[in-house]
Protein backbone atom coordinates (compact mmCIF):
# COMPACT_ATOMS: atom_id res chain seq x y z
CA UNK A 1 0.00 0.00 0.00
CA UNK A 2 2.53 2.74 -1.20
CA UNK A 3 -0.48 5.30 -2.73
CA UNK A 4 -0.48 8.39 -0.71
CA UNK A 5 -3.99 7.64 0.80
CA UNK A 6 -1.98 5.14 2.82
CA UNK A 7 1.62 6.28 3.77
CA UNK A 8 1.98 9.94 2.49
CA UNK A 9 3.88 11.66 0.00
CA UNK A 10 6.39 8.66 -1.88
CA UNK A 11 8.03 8.24 -4.96
CA UNK A 12 5.54 5.79 -6.20
CA UNK A 13 2.70 7.49 -5.02
CA UNK A 14 3.41 10.57 -6.59
CA UNK A 15 4.27 8.57 -9.84
CA UNK A 16 0.19 7.19 -9.63
CA UNK A 17 -0.66 10.54 -9.38
CA UNK A 18 1.01 12.58 -12.32
CA UNK A 19 2.28 9.30 -14.27
CA UNK A 20 5.71 11.37 -14.75
CA UNK A 21 9.66 9.74 -13.17
CA UNK A 22 10.27 11.29 -9.85
CA UNK A 23 13.14 11.39 -6.80
CA UNK A 24 12.25 11.66 -3.24
CA UNK A 25 14.95 12.38 -0.86
CA UNK A 26 15.23 12.42 2.77
CA UNK A 27 12.23 14.71 4.71
CA UNK A 28 10.22 15.23 1.54
CA UNK A 29 8.85 11.78 2.05
CA UNK A 30 6.02 12.28 4.05
CA UNK A 31 6.42 9.56 7.07
CA UNK A 32 9.35 9.92 9.57
CA UNK A 33 10.82 6.24 8.96
CA UNK A 34 11.46 7.39 5.00
CA UNK A 35 13.52 10.17 5.71
CA UNK A 36 16.70 8.11 5.40
CA UNK A 37 15.75 6.64 2.15
CA UNK A 38 15.99 8.04 -1.87
CA UNK A 39 13.57 6.78 -3.96
CA UNK A 40 13.85 7.21 -7.74
CA UNK A 41 10.55 5.88 -9.57
CA UNK A 42 9.22 5.75 -13.39
CA UNK A 43 5.88 4.65 -14.88
CA UNK A 44 5.60 1.71 -16.59
CA UNK A 45 2.79 2.28 -19.38
CA UNK A 46 0.70 -0.27 -21.45
CA UNK A 47 1.34 0.68 -25.93
CA UNK A 48 -2.25 2.63 -24.95
CA UNK A 49 -0.81 4.84 -22.76
CA UNK A 50 -2.23 3.67 -19.82
CA UNK A 51 -0.72 3.20 -16.50
CA UNK A 52 -0.22 -0.32 -14.95
CA UNK A 53 2.67 -0.17 -13.03
CA UNK A 54 5.55 1.80 -11.28
CA UNK A 55 9.03 0.36 -11.05
CA UNK A 56 10.97 1.94 -7.75
CA UNK A 57 14.32 1.58 -6.78
CA UNK A 58 15.12 2.67 -2.95
CA UNK A 59 18.67 3.17 -1.10
CA UNK A 60 20.01 5.31 1.80
CA UNK A 61 19.90 8.44 1.25
CA UNK A 62 23.90 8.97 1.72
CA UNK A 63 24.64 6.51 -1.48
CA UNK A 64 21.92 8.55 -4.24
CA UNK A 65 23.45 9.50 -7.39
CA UNK A 66 22.24 12.22 -9.90
CA UNK A 67 22.02 9.05 -12.27
CA UNK A 68 20.11 6.96 -10.48
CA UNK A 69 16.83 8.36 -11.61
CA UNK A 70 17.79 7.57 -15.24
CA UNK A 71 18.69 4.46 -14.76
CA UNK A 72 15.22 3.82 -13.30
CA UNK A 73 13.47 5.87 -16.52
CA UNK A 74 15.59 3.62 -18.93
CA UNK A 75 14.55 0.33 -17.11
CA UNK A 76 10.63 1.50 -17.40
CA UNK A 77 11.43 2.62 -20.69
CA UNK A 78 12.91 -1.06 -21.54
CA UNK A 79 9.85 -2.89 -19.79
CA UNK A 80 7.48 -0.86 -21.75
CA UNK A 81 9.39 -1.83 -25.25
CA UNK A 82 9.23 -5.55 -24.39
CA UNK A 83 5.31 -5.13 -23.87
CA UNK A 84 5.23 -3.52 -27.16
CA UNK A 85 7.30 -6.41 -28.79
CA UNK A 86 4.90 -8.98 -26.95
CA UNK A 87 1.88 -7.16 -28.11
CA UNK A 88 3.44 -6.79 -31.78
CA UNK A 89 4.36 -10.47 -31.46
CA UNK A 90 0.74 -11.37 -30.64
CA UNK A 91 -0.92 -9.17 -33.53
CA UNK A 92 1.36 -11.14 -35.93
CA UNK A 93 0.98 -14.31 -34.93
CA UNK A 94 -2.88 -13.89 -35.27
CA UNK A 95 -2.48 -12.06 -38.53
CA UNK A 96 0.29 -14.92 -39.93
CA UNK A 97 -2.88 -17.89 -38.57
CA UNK A 98 -5.54 -15.30 -40.32
CA UNK A 99 -3.71 -15.12 -43.69
CA UNK A 100 -2.26 -18.47 -43.54
CA UNK A 101 -6.30 -19.84 -43.51
CA UNK A 102 -7.54 -17.66 -45.84
CA UNK A 103 -4.17 -18.70 -48.51
CA UNK A 104 -4.88 -22.72 -47.68
CA UNK A 105 -8.97 -21.72 -48.27
CA UNK A 106 -8.30 -20.18 -51.70
CA UNK A 107 -10.26 -21.85 -53.95
CA UNK A 108 -7.69 -21.26 -56.75
CA UNK A 109 -3.94 -22.57 -56.13
CA UNK A 110 -1.19 -20.01 -55.31
CA UNK A 111 2.26 -20.79 -55.46
CA UNK A 112 5.07 -17.76 -55.32
CA UNK A 113 9.00 -18.12 -56.91
CA UNK A 114 11.97 -16.23 -56.83
CA UNK A 115 13.13 -14.87 -60.09
CA UNK A 116 14.99 -17.52 -60.77
CA UNK A 117 11.80 -19.81 -60.71
CA UNK A 118 12.48 -21.95 -57.03
CA UNK A 119 9.70 -22.01 -55.47
CA UNK A 120 9.02 -20.67 -51.99
CA UNK A 121 5.08 -21.37 -50.68
CA UNK A 122 2.64 -22.67 -51.92
CA UNK A 123 -1.38 -23.64 -50.54
CA UNK A 124 -3.13 -26.63 -50.34
CA UNK A 125 -4.94 -26.12 -53.55
CA UNK A 126 -1.52 -25.90 -55.76
CA UNK A 127 -0.27 -29.13 -53.44
CA UNK A 128 -3.47 -31.16 -54.49
CA UNK A 129 -3.41 -30.03 -58.44
CA UNK A 130 0.55 -30.81 -58.45
CA UNK A 131 1.13 -33.30 -56.41
CA UNK A 132 3.01 -33.38 -52.81
CA UNK A 133 5.42 -35.46 -50.81
CA UNK A 134 4.95 -34.87 -47.08
CA UNK A 135 3.98 -31.44 -46.89
CA UNK A 136 5.78 -29.96 -50.17
CA UNK A 137 5.61 -30.17 -53.20
CA UNK A 138 7.07 -33.23 -55.74
CA UNK A 139 9.14 -30.28 -57.31
CA UNK A 140 10.75 -27.22 -56.26
CA UNK A 141 11.26 -25.57 -59.77
CA UNK A 142 8.27 -23.87 -61.82
CA UNK A 143 10.07 -24.72 -64.98
CA UNK A 144 8.99 -28.20 -64.02
CA UNK A 145 5.19 -27.14 -63.81
CA UNK A 146 4.95 -24.76 -66.25
CA UNK A 147 6.12 -25.83 -70.08
CA UNK A 148 6.76 -22.31 -71.29
CA UNK A 149 7.65 -20.92 -68.10
CA UNK A 150 10.26 -18.67 -69.09
CA UNK A 151 7.96 -16.48 -71.45
CA UNK A 152 5.37 -16.16 -68.54
CA UNK A 153 8.11 -14.54 -66.15
CA UNK A 154 9.35 -12.17 -68.98
CA UNK A 155 7.42 -9.20 -67.59
CA UNK A 156 8.14 -9.73 -64.25
CA UNK A 157 11.11 -7.69 -65.00
CA UNK A 158 8.81 -4.82 -65.96
CA UNK A 159 7.23 -5.35 -62.62
CA UNK A 160 3.91 -5.79 -65.02
CA UNK A 161 0.83 -8.25 -63.95
CA UNK A 162 -0.02 -10.39 -66.56
CA UNK A 163 -2.86 -13.51 -67.06
CA UNK A 164 -2.35 -15.96 -70.02
CA UNK A 165 -3.77 -19.68 -70.81
CA UNK A 166 -0.86 -21.91 -70.23
CA UNK A 167 -0.23 -25.47 -70.08
CA UNK A 168 0.69 -27.08 -66.93
CA UNK A 169 1.78 -30.31 -65.96
CA UNK A 170 0.60 -32.41 -62.94
CA UNK A 171 1.75 -35.81 -61.96
CA UNK A 172 -1.07 -37.54 -64.17
CA UNK A 173 -1.27 -35.44 -67.15
CA UNK A 174 -0.73 -32.31 -69.23
CA UNK A 175 -3.82 -29.49 -67.72
CA UNK A 176 -4.89 -26.34 -69.31
CA UNK A 177 -5.15 -23.64 -67.35
CA UNK A 178 -5.08 -19.83 -66.78
CA UNK A 179 -2.19 -18.69 -64.96
CA UNK A 180 -2.07 -14.70 -63.55
CA UNK A 181 1.59 -13.74 -62.37
CA UNK A 182 2.72 -10.27 -60.56
CA UNK A 183 5.30 -9.49 -58.95
CA UNK A 184 6.54 -8.65 -55.46
CA UNK A 185 9.47 -5.84 -56.30
CA UNK A 186 12.08 -4.61 -54.07
CA UNK A 187 13.23 -1.38 -56.08
CA UNK A 188 16.50 -1.70 -53.63
CA UNK A 189 18.00 -4.85 -54.50
CA UNK A 190 16.99 -6.11 -58.22
CA UNK A 191 17.99 -9.85 -56.86
CA UNK A 192 14.98 -9.87 -54.76
CA UNK A 193 11.60 -10.30 -56.78
CA UNK A 194 9.35 -12.29 -56.22
CA UNK A 195 6.54 -13.72 -58.28
CA UNK A 196 3.05 -14.74 -57.33
CA UNK A 197 1.50 -17.11 -59.50
CA UNK A 198 -2.59 -17.71 -59.23
CA UNK A 199 -3.92 -20.62 -61.02
CA UNK A 200 -7.51 -20.94 -62.45
CA UNK A 201 -9.36 -23.47 -64.38
CA UNK A 202 -9.58 -22.25 -68.16
CA UNK A 203 -12.85 -21.14 -69.29
CA UNK A 204 -12.53 -19.30 -72.26
CA UNK A 205 -12.77 -21.38 -75.52
CA UNK A 206 -11.48 -20.55 -79.03
CA UNK A 207 -12.98 -20.31 -82.32
CA UNK A 208 -12.13 -23.75 -83.19
CA UNK A 209 -13.75 -24.98 -80.41
CA UNK A 210 -17.17 -23.07 -81.22
CA UNK A 211 -16.51 -21.36 -78.02
CA UNK A 212 -18.75 -18.03 -78.88
CA UNK A 213 -22.44 -17.17 -79.30
CA UNK A 214 -23.05 -14.93 -81.86
CA UNK A 215 -26.54 -14.77 -82.16
CA UNK A 216 -28.56 -12.62 -79.84
CA UNK A 217 -32.79 -12.24 -79.52
CA UNK A 218 -32.26 -8.90 -80.75
CA UNK A 219 -30.72 -10.20 -83.54
CA UNK A 220 -33.95 -12.25 -84.58
CA UNK A 221 -36.46 -11.17 -87.37
CA UNK A 222 -39.79 -11.19 -86.86
CA UNK A 223 -43.40 -10.61 -86.37
CA UNK A 224 -45.75 -13.74 -86.04
CA UNK A 225 -47.51 -13.72 -82.67
CA UNK A 226 -46.35 -17.54 -82.54
CA UNK A 227 -42.54 -16.62 -83.00
CA UNK A 228 -42.89 -13.73 -80.55
CA UNK A 229 -44.35 -15.70 -78.19
CA UNK A 230 -41.65 -18.27 -78.45
CA UNK A 231 -38.80 -15.57 -78.12
CA UNK A 232 -40.49 -14.67 -75.05
CA UNK A 233 -40.93 -18.13 -73.87
CA UNK A 234 -37.12 -18.44 -74.81
CA UNK A 235 -35.95 -15.42 -72.66
CA UNK A 236 -38.17 -16.57 -69.82
CA UNK A 237 -36.47 -19.85 -69.39
CA UNK A 238 -32.81 -18.39 -70.21
CA UNK A 239 -31.71 -19.02 -66.75
CA UNK A 240 -33.52 -22.04 -65.82
CA UNK A 241 -30.80 -24.94 -64.72
CA UNK A 242 -32.99 -27.61 -66.44
CA UNK A 243 -32.40 -29.03 -69.62
CA UNK A 244 -34.10 -27.34 -72.70
CA UNK A 245 -35.57 -29.06 -75.67
CA UNK A 246 -35.28 -27.21 -78.82
CA UNK A 247 -37.27 -28.57 -81.36
CA UNK A 248 -37.94 -28.05 -85.32
CA UNK A 249 -36.96 -28.64 -89.17
CA UNK A 250 -33.77 -28.72 -90.72
CA UNK A 251 -32.72 -24.46 -91.30
CA UNK A 252 -35.29 -23.20 -88.87
CA UNK A 253 -32.80 -21.98 -86.58
CA UNK A 254 -32.31 -24.10 -83.53
CA UNK A 255 -28.85 -22.94 -82.79
CA UNK A 256 -29.61 -19.24 -83.44
CA UNK A 257 -32.21 -19.74 -80.29
CA UNK A 258 -29.59 -21.86 -78.54
CA UNK A 259 -27.22 -19.14 -78.91
CA UNK A 260 -29.59 -16.82 -77.59
CA UNK A 261 -30.96 -17.95 -74.65
CA UNK A 262 -26.81 -18.35 -73.98
CA UNK A 263 -26.21 -14.75 -74.14
CA UNK A 264 -29.66 -13.58 -72.36
CA UNK A 265 -28.45 -16.13 -69.37
CA UNK A 266 -26.74 -15.13 -66.64
CA UNK A 267 -23.83 -17.96 -68.18
CA UNK A 268 -22.79 -15.00 -71.09
CA UNK A 269 -19.85 -14.98 -70.07
CA UNK A 270 -19.06 -18.45 -69.79
CA UNK A 271 -18.42 -20.06 -73.49
CA UNK A 272 -20.91 -21.85 -75.50
CA UNK A 273 -19.78 -24.79 -76.82
CA UNK A 274 -21.60 -27.06 -79.92
CA UNK A 275 -21.22 -30.23 -80.70
CA UNK A 276 -23.06 -32.18 -83.73
CA UNK A 277 -23.51 -35.92 -82.52
CA UNK A 278 -24.79 -37.30 -85.95
CA UNK A 279 -21.47 -36.13 -87.17
CA UNK A 280 -19.60 -38.74 -84.09
CA UNK A 281 -19.37 -42.17 -84.33
CA UNK A 282 -21.39 -43.83 -81.30
CA UNK A 283 -17.41 -45.13 -80.50
CA UNK A 284 -15.82 -41.83 -80.44
CA UNK A 285 -18.96 -39.93 -78.56
CA UNK A 286 -17.91 -40.74 -74.59
CA UNK A 287 -14.36 -39.27 -75.47
CA UNK A 288 -15.65 -36.41 -77.12
CA UNK A 289 -17.95 -35.71 -74.45
CA UNK A 290 -16.02 -36.71 -71.14
CA UNK A 291 -12.32 -36.38 -73.21
CA UNK A 292 -9.35 -38.76 -72.16
CA UNK A 293 -6.32 -38.38 -70.67
CA UNK A 294 -2.78 -39.61 -72.66
CA UNK A 295 -2.25 -42.85 -73.76
CA UNK A 296 -5.79 -43.84 -72.96
CA UNK A 297 -6.27 -45.64 -76.05
CA UNK A 298 -4.70 -45.99 -79.55
CA UNK A 299 -4.42 -43.09 -81.74
CA UNK A 300 -4.88 -40.92 -78.64
CA UNK A 301 -3.83 -37.00 -78.65
CA UNK A 302 -0.59 -36.72 -77.25
CA UNK A 303 -1.52 -34.28 -73.54
CA UNK A 304 -4.80 -35.99 -74.02
CA UNK A 305 -7.98 -33.84 -74.69
CA UNK A 306 -10.14 -32.19 -72.54
CA UNK A 307 -13.72 -33.06 -73.34
CA UNK A 308 -16.97 -30.75 -74.47
CA UNK A 309 -18.72 -30.99 -70.70
CA UNK A 310 -15.40 -29.53 -69.28
CA UNK A 311 -14.89 -27.27 -71.99
CA UNK A 312 -18.16 -25.74 -71.32
CA UNK A 313 -17.89 -25.49 -67.79
CA UNK A 314 -19.82 -22.53 -66.86
CA UNK A 315 -21.33 -21.91 -70.33
CA UNK A 316 -23.81 -23.18 -72.40
CA UNK A 317 -23.81 -26.73 -73.99
CA UNK A 318 -25.54 -27.62 -76.98
CA UNK A 319 -25.70 -31.22 -78.55
CA UNK A 320 -27.04 -30.81 -82.07
CA UNK A 321 -28.89 -33.57 -83.84
CA UNK A 322 -28.69 -35.96 -80.39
Amino acid sequence: FMNEENIGTNAMSVVIKSKMPVQISGDDHFINAYHKWTCSAAPIKDNKGRLIGVLNLTGYIEFVHSHTLGMVIAASNAIEEMLKVKEYNKIQNMNYKHIKNIFNSSPVAIITSDINGKIKICNKKAQNMFGIRGNKLETNNMEDIIENWNNIKEPIYLGESTSKETIMVSLRNKIQYQVTTSSIYNYDDDNNIEIVYVFEKFKKINKRNNGQAYYTFGKIMGQDENFTKVINYAKKISDSKSTILIMGESGTGKEVFAQSIHNYSSRVDGPFVALNCGAIPKQLIESELFGYEEGAFTGAKKGGNLGKFELADGGTMMLDEI
